[in-house]
């Protein structure tokens, strides 16, 4: 993906939400407190668990760039990653200490790709403005893909397609496919 200024760069990036609960499973964002600093938050029987990255995106203003999160249920550790080719990843700051727990299941939610911190949220203060061309989820670390939309190619337009995995994707307006 890449951003104007990643330095300021907000919303969530991707995640299933759970439609019965209405909420997310699991998500990777940006961090509204911090702008520029990967926050990754998943639910347990606890509750909500978040780890925020102790540093930022290291990519400049208009650059394409990766990012990752990796989450260890057992010691509820969250390692933050980023790349700038998708294949070479560089830890980004410190390891960040959490709760243990396992992750509420993914099932068969659908995913969210760019999005609002909450229903509160108005376009502007929580939005995801953000040029992106693929994504791939993994659940476990280096486990099986389970959703890897690719946006890139697409005809200016498209409203749904599905990816390798089967599963469907809708454009939701404002978001929309474009060829540059």
């Amino acid at each position: 993906m890449s951003f104007a200024d990643w330095s300021v760069a907000k919303g969530a990036i991707v995640g299933p939400w759970d439609k019965v609960n209405s909420k997310m499973c699991w998500v990777l964002m940006f961090s509204a407190a911090t702008p520029g600093r990967l926050l990754v938050q998943w639910q347990t029987a606890a509750g909500s668990q978040s780890a925020t990255s102790t540093a930022g995106v290291p990519f400049t203003g208009g650059a394409v760039g990766y990012v990752r999160a990796t989450v260890d249920p057992a010691s509820g550790a969250a390692t933050f990653y980023t790349s700038t080719d998708g294949t070479t990843w560089a830890q980004l700051g410190a390891v960040v200490n959490g709760t243990a727990g396992n992750i509420v299941a993914l099932g068969a939610n659908a995913f969210m790709v760019g999005g609002q911190y909450a229903s509160g949220d108005t376009a502007g203060a929580g939005s995801f403005l953000s040029t992106c061309q693929i994504y791939e989820v993994a659940v476990l670390i280096g486990g099986t893909t389970v959703a890897s939309p690719i946006f890139a190619g697409k005809t200016a337009g498209t409203a749904t397609f599905a990816d390798a995995q089967g599963r469907n994707w809708t454009i939701v307006a404002p978001a929309a496919i474009v060829n540059p």
